[in-house]
């Protein structure tokens, strides 16, 4: 058991225990999940069958969106001591040549953090266990395993298997949160299957402590050579992570091999430079589960969706999922939603996955090429794509908006802003404090508008009615006004948006997508009036 946890028993009287939520899987998505589940008070029983953390890196890279999400549960401060900013990525032709460049967004900062981060984690994945203990709804089970589910009406019946005493008991959540990774012993359950979508290569991939960083690039390399396609990744401190791809004839056992794995880095320096921390070969697969849920089951993070790692989104892909899915809940738990809204769960994360998939794998036949001439005639076109301007250098401009769901959409189309991020500004609040916007304001939907006057056209009913739906209203200016209750931006993160739309109102969902803009007052009325089907 993690220290702080009620010690739980695998007898009889266990049986019948009823929760609202069990997450199965305490990675960092389902740890992601029980922190937020604990923040807004809900029962939330959490089932892991490893004994403790893995105390070897796996996952690399966030952004700023995961970020944002660590924000909203308090772990900033934790999180930030193991990781480092993430560098540009340059990506060289099988001439040792600049081919693209991906560089990250310029400051002022559209979420106010890093546009990237690389990390440690087992260090990511104790500060968010450790911030579970924050909640006595929260019971995390180490050592225990899911064995059966059975659907009801109103919640689920699982059989857990106690791993130490090798006994079993029952237990009930309305809701189940399946995060247990690519092999997802509940998507099997559940009977849930994946599509293909049609990558599949196996690469090796070696954490290293370095013991001289500099003689080693400062920045991340995609070596897009035939001969073997390769990627460098600069990590926190001195972790260095290479992949390599492996070629026809190697088996994954002798390529896993330190000898051979000291072999594979002799052109980046000598053995005596190289601390092997872990090496493993994956399959580098991208697939999506055609269903994302059944009953009262949900899948999340890989347990719904794998990507290869060029863009370095698997997990943010999961940290997203469990942030969709939080605001769903409490809409219909607390806030008396129809039920249909978790329909909207899989309408807009599946195909937000599925783009930034399909775009990880184009990112990834450009490295994969194997072909020399095909090389060559890649280089020559890339290399005039980055020279005239028209390649996208920016990551976080790669990454796609919403498309789909609680949007404010015309003719199956978002409209202005529709489904892009909300932007989050360092402000004054009315007291006179600085702060970042998401800390001075509610977890729920939220009004934005530049002028007090942008409100006129709200009836109370509009008012009440947003309220009670967990709704908050902010007038957020670019100058101090002195007027009661107004907030003032810092930076022109939010202004650049009003301006890029020519709207004064901006309607936010809880996961700060945008749901819809307004140009005046009358419009504003007419926004919320579009969110209500969605909410009433």
């Amino acid at each position: 058991m993690l220290a702080g946890y009620p010690t739980v028993s695998s007898s009889s009287e266990n049986h019948g225990n009823v929760f609202d939520v069990a997450i199965v899987g305490l990675g960092p998505v389902g740890a992601t999940a029980a922190n937020l589940l604990g923040k807004h008070g809900y029962k939330t029983v959490v089932i892991e069958r490893e004994p403790e953390i893995y105390d070897k890196p796996r996952a690399i890279s966030f952004d700023q969106e995961a970020m944002r999400v660590f924000q909203s549960i308090g772990l900033t401060e934790e999180i930030l001591t193991c990781t480092t900013r993430y560098r540009p990525a340059l990506y060289l032709g099988a001439e040792g040549q600049v081919i693209r460049r991906i560089d990250p967004s310029p400051e002022p900062f559209p979420l106010h953090w890093l546009p990237n981060y690389l990390f440690n984690q087992p260090g990511l994945e104790k500060a968010l266990r450790h911030g579970l203990r924050r909640f006595e709804s929260i019971d995390v089970r180490l050592e225990h395993e899911v064995r059966s589910m059975a659907q009801k009406r109103d919640y689920v019946r699982l059989t857990v298997q106690d791993l130490q005493r090798g006994t079993e008991y029952d237990l009930s959540a309305h809701y189940v949160w399946a995060c247990d990774g690519a092999g997802s012993p509940v998507r099997h359950l559940m009977d849930l299957p994946l599509e293909d979508l049609d990558f599949d290569e196996e690469w090796i991939v070696i954490d290293v402590k370095v013991n001289d960083p500099t003689i080693l690039p400062e920045t991340n390399i995609q070596y897009c050579e035939p001969t073997r396609p390769s990627t460098y990744v600069v990590g926190p401190g001195n972790h260095r992570r290479w992949e390599l791809m492996l070629n026809p004839g190697e088996s994954p056992e002798e390529v896993a091999k330190e000898e051979r794995i000291l072999d594979l880095l002799r052109r980046w320096g000598e053995p005596s430079n190289f601390d092997i921390w872990r090496a493993a070969v994956y399959r580098f697969h991208a697939l999506v589960a055609i269903t994302w849920s059944k009953g009262r089951v949900y899948l999340l993070g890989d347990a719904a969706h794998q990507t290869p790692p060029f863009m370095g989104q698997g997990m943010c892909q999961g940290i997203r999922d469990a942030a969709n899915l939080i605001w769903k809940l409490n809409q219909v738990e607390r806030f008396k939603a129809p039920a249909t809204l978790f329909a909207h769960y899989e309408r807009e994360r599946k195909p937000h996955v599925k783009a930034l998939t399909e775009f990880t794998k184009l990112l990834g036949k450009t490295i994969c090429e194997r072909d020399p001439a095909k090389a060559r005639a890649r280089d020559a076109r890339l290399e005039e794509d980055l020279r005239s301007g028209r390649m996208v250098t920016v990551r976080q401009n790669l990454i796609p908006n919403l498309t789909e769901g609680v949007l404010d959409l015309a003719n199956g189309v978002p409209v202005g802003p529709a489904g892009r991020l909300f932007p989050q500004p360092a402000v004054i609040d009315c007291a006179g404090t600085e702060a970042l916007l998401d800390d001075i304001i509610g977890a729920g939907f939220l009004l934005v508008v530049q002028r007090p006057d942008m409100l006129d056209g709200l009836s109370g009913e509009d008012r009440d009615w947003f309220e009670r739906s967990g709704g908050q209203i902010v007038v957020v200016t670019d100058t101090p006004s002195g007027a009661e209750g107004q907030i003032t931006a810092m930076n022109t993160v939010l202004s650049s948006v009003f301006d890029a739309w020519e709207c004064s109102a901006l309607l936010v969902r809880p996961d700060k997508y945008i749901f819809g803009a307004a140009a005046d007052a009358h419009a504003t009325g007419a926004l919320l009036n579009r969110l209500r089907p969605f909410i009433s």
